[in-house]
Order: structure tokens, then C-alpha cells, then sequence
């Protein structure tokens, strides 16, 4: 069992229960960061939310985001300080596989004298997986070492 806290747990999904519930049902839990900025937005529109509790809640989802992403960090490290070799690769190695499935799926739906064509659904699954793999690898990298300046 996970003892990771559901958003509507946290600082940011208490401060919206008691601010805008509306915005808090409509979140729901979805994963990832970007219902932070979503909902930033949708404050700006909010009745009765006035500028003070906006700069509050962009304070809370700051601490939010930065506790999320110290959070991977810390398993990364973990990953990283591993006797096995296993959690050292799986990350590289999970960008080599992609990459090398887009490359070839590419080259042989280009590929004139070759009857076959990559299926729609197989675009999509693969550039959402690579587009995730390569921000979450290159990005997270990047901001790790920003924050550990």
C-alpha cells in the first residue's frame, strides 16, 4: 500500500475544499502537476475569490510542486544508489526502447517498398509515451539539478 496522500489530502486540496469546492470536485484527484496551473486559472473567474487567496493558493501549489518533484528526486536517488544494476538503467534504457520503436516504425511506414503502416492508435500510445519518457528523463534531470545547486 502506497501511503502517498490523494490531492484532495493535501495543503492545496484543503485550502481549495474550504475556497472553491467547485474547482476541487471538478480536480477530482487527477494525477500530475499540470491540474495545478488548471486550476490557477479557473481561480481568476472564481466569485468571491479575491486576489489575496489566489497569491495564496499560487503559494500552496508552488510548496505542492516542489515537494512532488523533491519527492521523485529522492527516488531517483535511491534508484541511483542501488547495489544492483537494474535501477542504475532502467531509465536510459526505457528511452533507448522508445526512441528505437518511433525510429523504426517511422522508417518502415516511410519505407516505399515495405507493405506496412504503423495504426493511429500506435502514433498516439507512442508519442504520448515518448513525449512523457524524455520530459520526465531530460526535465527532471534538468530540474534536479537546479534545485540541488
Amino acid at each position: 500500500m502506497s501511503d502517498k496522500k490523494k490531492f484532495k489530502e493535501t495543503k492545496v486540496g484543503q485550502w481549495l475544499k474550504g475556497n472553491a469546492p467547485d474547482l476541487l470536485d471538478v480536480a477530482g484527484d487527477v494525477p500530475g502537476l499540470g491540474i495545478l496551473d488548471v486550476i490557477g486559472k479557473a481561480l481568476k473567474g472564481e466569485p468571491g475569490i479575491t486576489p489575496e487567496q489566489e497569491l495564496e493558493y499560487a503559494r500552496l501549489a508552488e510548496d505542492y510542486r516542489k515537494s512532488h518533484l523533491e519527492a521523485i528526486s529522492r527516488r531517483w536517488e535511491a534508484d541511483l544508489g542501488s547495489r544492483y544494476r537494474l535501477p542504475h538503467l532502467i531509465r536510459p534504457m526505457t528511452l533507448l526502447l522508445l526512441l528505437t520503436a518511433i525510429l523504426t516504425f517511422t522508417a518502415l511506414d516511410s519505407a516505399e517498398n515495405v507493405a506496412f503502416t504503423v495504426p493511429a492508435q500506435w502514433v498516439d500510445l507512442l508519442t504520448t509515451l515518448g513525449t512523457a519518457a524524455f520530459v520526465a528523463y531530460f526535465g527532471g534531470r534538468s530540474t534536479e539539478k537546479i534545485l540541488n545547486r
